[in-house]
């Protein structure tokens, strides 16, 4: 949440930011935003073959290769929930 939160806050405020992607630890999901003509873009990549592109970067890669090697839960298997503390 502090990387789609405050992170982001800060992140549009550096002008010359072009990209930026959040990987997901959890599950093959990728946020990939991007700066467009008219502001910010959203992209949201979830299949082993979907490509991340860094264009100002120049490179390319598929969630495939950046997920190889780590164990993820199968598909339809529910996360289990982070439990939290009541405070009062």
């Amino acid at each position: 949440m502090i990387d789609r939160r405050e992170k982001r806050a800060s992140y549009l405020t550096i002008d010359s930011l072009r990209e930026y992607a959040i990987v997901d630890q959890r599950r093959m999901r990728v946020e990939l935003c991007r700066r467009e003509r008219v502001g910010w873009r959203g992209y949201v990549l979830t299949e082993p073959g979907d490509v991340v592109e860094c264009s100002c970067l120049g490179w390319r890669i598929d969630l495939r290769q950046i997920y190889e090697g780590v164990n993820l839960p199968a598909p339809g298997v529910a996360e289990p929930q982070p439990e939290y503390a009541a405070v009062g």
